[in-house]
């Protein structure tokens, strides 16, 4: 049987649908407010077998899974390793006393390397989709060109070691490398072929660096890259326990279009402890090397910050060099009590770190400071402390986007 509606209804109806049909569309907003995430991924990707030691500013997440209180341990790290976190840092210190720290992923960077005939890169992708690098090396007469620096493919989570010292072929003196991702995200390393004897982080290329963590008693040289198209002409002052000198060789530093220079600078240092402070009329890539043997130790610019913390190897020697125009009124801890110290413009003092496995180091000051714990050849730089809220930002919403 079938059913038939009034027409009252079925009019009624046709008004209300043509009603809707001229109805206008409310308009989506295009412009909206965003707050940035506080918290950063860091990479840790280990040369062999030790001990991850990390800090943070509360708990960090490991693997993306566990969650621990800051600062803390892993010994038997192995593998790649990451941590999320507020203001996270760390690395991996093997076996041997070698200190690989970990890294944030990033899309760009430089590697400044003592020698191209030894000369290894370790890519790592952190990530959960593919990535693809270039690498340009750089060396003392210019650009190197050669096969297998282009378009290096990772997967999610993989690690490639890329023989540069092979694609440099003969080149002999220090090596830079630039690299970039037209992919992802990457953290780069450089390493040596054979034994690795350091582990060479990637930084920027800037006019001016600080880099904390001279030994006493080391043999310090400096590895600088310049990636412009003009010579960049770069000085060095070196900032010892009781003042700030030019050291013997590192006045008036030029360096070709395009290429690498190493400076050794330990005739200039005389044993002491320190850091060095690194300005150029042109952004270069900068890299200290410090050690007494064939193992060395490696630091590429550090952040000065009125407030310093890491995780640092007990045993080791914590430096803290004062970059600020006044006296340095610090408040360090030790993984214990606070201690006062006064630190003079321009000089690095040093204080014992101290026992245990990590060691807590925090410290605050009234002028902007750099930091690094020392154990044989391992530099272990200390981070800024200050943790900034984030700001807002404008985000503009793309409705084809999905």
């Amino acid at each position: 049987m079938h059913r038939f509606l009034p027409l009252g209804t079925v009019a009624t109806a046709a008004v209300v649908a043509l009603a809707i049909s001229f109805t206008p569309a409310q308009p989506i907003e295009r412009y909206t407010s965003v707050t940035p995430p506080r918290d950063v991924l860091l990479a840790c990707q280990p040369v062999g077998a030790g001990t991850l030691l990390a800090d943070g500013d509360g708990e960090l997440t490991v693997d993306g899974a566990e969650q621990r209180g800051a600062p803390f341990s892993l010994p038997g790290t192995d593998r790649l390793t990451t941590l999320r976190g507020i203001a996270p840092s760390g690395g991996v210190l093997t076996d041997d006393r070698t200190w690989a720290p970990c890294q944030r992923p990033a899309t760009s960077g430089f590697l400044a390397l003592p020698a191209a005939a030894d000369a290894e890169v370790r890519i790592t992708n952190p990530d959960n989709t593919d990535a693809s690098i270039d690498l340009t090396l750089l060396g003392p007469d210019g650009e190197v060109t050669g096969l297998g620096a282009r378009g290096i493919v990772l997967s999610p989570g993989e690690s490639r070691p890329v023989a540069v010292s092979v694609i440099a072929g003969d080149v002999q003196g220090p090596l830079g490398v630039a690299w970039q991702a037209s992919r992802g995200r990457a953290v780069v390393a450089g390493i040596t072929t054979g034994g690795v004897t350091h582990v060479a982080p990637s930084g920027a290329a800037d006019m001016s660096h600080v880099l904390p963590g001279v030994a006493k008693g080391s043999r310090p040289s400096l590895v600088l890259v310049n990636p412009g198209v003009d010579r960049a002409t770069v000085s060095v002052r070196f900032h010892s326990p009781t003042n700030t000198i030019i050291p013997e060789g590192g006045q008036e530093i030029s360096v070709p279009p395009r290429s690498a220079a190493s400076v050794d600078l330990s005739a200039g240092t005389a044993g002491d402890p320190g850091a060095f402070t690194v300005q150029s009329d042109l952004p270069v890539a900068a890299a200290l090397y410090s050690g007494a043997g064939e193992r060395r130790g490696v630091a590429v610019a550090a952040v000065p910050d009125v407030e310093l913390t890491g995780a640092v190897p007990g045993g080791a020697t914590v430096q803290l060099t004062n970059v600020g125009e006044g006296p340095a009124d610090a408040t360090v801890r030790l993984g214990g009590s606070p201690q006062s110290l006064r630190i003079e413009p321009g000089t690095t003092a040093t204080l014992p770190a101290g026992d245990g496995e990590p060691v807590h180091v925090e410290v605050g000051s009234n002028q902007p400071l750099v930091g690094a714990a020392v154990l044989g050849e391992a530099i272990v730089a200390l981070a800024p402390g200050s943790v900034a809220e984030p700001q807002p930002v404008e985000a503009e919403l793309v409705p084809s986007l999905r």
